[in-house]
C-alpha cells in the first residue's frame, strides 16, 4: 500500500479555522451538531467511488436577515478507481483497477435561509478549504504505466438543501473544487514504460488539472 502525504497547505486551512472561530463568537444562541453520512465524488478517474464523511459544528441565528450561519468541521473520504496497466518481471502484465482515497479535512463557513415555512427544504450556501491529510492507493501488482497523486489544499463551493425536524436534520450539498487538483507523475520520477499505450477501450483517461466535485448527503443531530 501505497501513502503519501500533504501538509503544506495547513496554514491556510488553519486561517478558515480562526475565522469561524472569531464568527462563532459573536454568534449568538449556537445550536451545536454533529453529522455523518456518504459522498460520492469525481476524481478525475474513470470511476467514481463514494467515501465516508463525518462532521461537527454548530449554527447560529441572525434573526434579523433571516438567515443561519453554519459552520462545521468536516472529513470527508474522497474515492475514485482508474484501470491501469501493471508490469512485473515476473507475473509480465497485469490490467487492474488503481483505487485511490483522499482523507481530506474540510472547514466549511456556510449561510442558509432560515425564513422558510418548515415543511420546505432551506437553501445554503458556502465556501471550504480541504486540507488533504493522506493520499491512500491500493496495494500495485507491479510498475503503473502510469502515475498521478493530488495536491495537497483546495478550496471548494458549496451548494446545498437541508430539512430539520426538531433535533434531527438531513442535508444535501453540491461541492466544487476551485483549482486543479491532479497532476501526473507527483513523485517527479516517471514509472517504466508499458507496452500497452493504447487507451482503453470504454475507460476515461485521466485528467490532468481535474477539478474535484463530490455530492454529500449527510444526517444531523443538534446537541
Amino acid at each position: 500500500m501505497r501513502v503519501r502525504r500533504g501538509y503544506g497547505g495547513m496554514a491556510a486551512a488553519a486561517t478558515v479555522v480562526i475565522l469561524v472561530a472569531l464568527a462563532a463568537g459573536t454568534a449568538q444562541a449556537a445550536v451545536w451538531e454533529a453529522s455523518a453520512g456518504w459522498a460520492l465524488t469525481d476524481v478525475g478517474l474513470h470511476e467514481d467511488r463514494g467515501g465516508l464523511v463525518l462532521g461537527v459544528g454548530a449554527r447560529t441565528s441572525l434573526a434579523p436577515v433571516g438567515v443561519d450561519l453554519v459552520y462545521a468541521l468536516e472529513y470527508v473520504q474522497k474515492r475514485g478507481a482508474q484501470p491501469t496497466w501493471f508490469s512485473d518481471p515476473v507475473t509480465g502484465f497485469r490490467l487492474t483497477d488503481a483505487e485511490v482515497t483522499l482523507h481530506v479535512a474540510q472547514p466549511v463557513v456556510m449561510l442558509e435561509l432560515a425564513a422558510m415555512p418548515w415543511f420546505l427544504p432551506r437553501p445554503r450556501a458556502g465556501l471550504s478549504a480541504g486540507l488533504k491529510l493522506s493520499e491512500e492507493w491500493s496495494s500495485f501488482p507491479g510498475v503503473p504505466s502510469e502515475a498521478w497523486g493530488y495536491r495537497d489544499l483546495d478550496f471548494a463551493l458549496h451548494l446545498g438543501l437541508s430539512w430539520r425536524s426538531g433535533p434531527f436534520g438531513l442535508e444535501a450539498r453540491y461541492c466544487r473544487g476551485l483549482s486543479g487538483q491532479l497532476v501526473p507523475d507527483p513523485t517527479g520520477t516517471r514509472p517504466a514504460a508499458a507496452k500497452y499505450e493504447d487507451p482503453l477501450p470504454g475507460v476515461d483517461e485521466p485528467r490532468d488539472g481535474t477539478r474535484l466535485t463530490h455530492w454529500q448527503f449527510t444526517a444531523a443531530i443538534a446537541f
